[in-house]
């Protein structure tokens, strides 16, 4: 009996101690004409910022487990992922759908470690932020890629404005979720 409850206490801290956490690695298209990644508030994302208390909440409630973003391939793009590949799964074409999941279930982040968990699409233009995002394990569906969230931002404060675009981006993450195995 002894025995088996160190075998079982030696188990459950094993299994804590290698368990990691990390936030979802995604890969970010910009659509749009104005070039998101060069924008105050893309910047300010990656930087830091205070973050909402609701975003906080969201992100607790999601895979994760309140890691948010872990990395974002924005210029290493997975082999076979195009401009009209994403515009395709943006006009809500299945088999484009299908396409970008088979790419995104091969995908690795760039330093090759892990996998992609999905990608966001991104669209900034006339003071809104549109953007919908693709799991890359989860089925096809009503809720994967997700619907579109539009987002207004100030780029005058470009630290709100990312504030509310990382809440968006959790909003828009649940397809990410599945399967998640950090």
């Amino acid at each position: 009996m002894r025995k088996l409850i160190i075998g079982l206490i030696t188990l459950v801290l094993t299994s804590y101690a290698m368990a990691g956490s990390r936030g979802f690695i995604a890969v970010m298209v910009d659509l749009g004409n104005q070039n998101f990644f060069n924008l105050a508030v893309y910047s300010t994302l990656r930087n830091g910022f205070a973050v909402k208390s609701e975003a906080r909440d969201c992100w607790n409630g999601s895979a994760t487990g309140g890691d948010r973003i872990d990395n974002l391939i924005r210029k290493k793009l997975p082999l076979g992922i195009t401009q009209t590949l994403a515009q395709a799964v943006w006009s809500g074409d299945k088999a484009a759908s299908q396409e970008m999941q088979a790419i995104l279930k091969k995908a690795k982040e760039p330093d090759g470690h892990n996998d992609v968990d999905g990608i966001y699409l991104i669209n900034a233009k006339d003071g809104k932020i549109t953007l919908m995002a693709l799991g890359s394990r989860g089925p096809l569906g009503k809720r994967n890629p997700t619907p579109k969230i539009t987002i207004a931002w100030n780029e005058t404060d470009p630290a709100a404005g990312a504030a509310d675009f990382d809440l968006a981006l959790c909003r828009a993450s649940k397809p990410l979720g599945y399967h998640f195995n950090p």
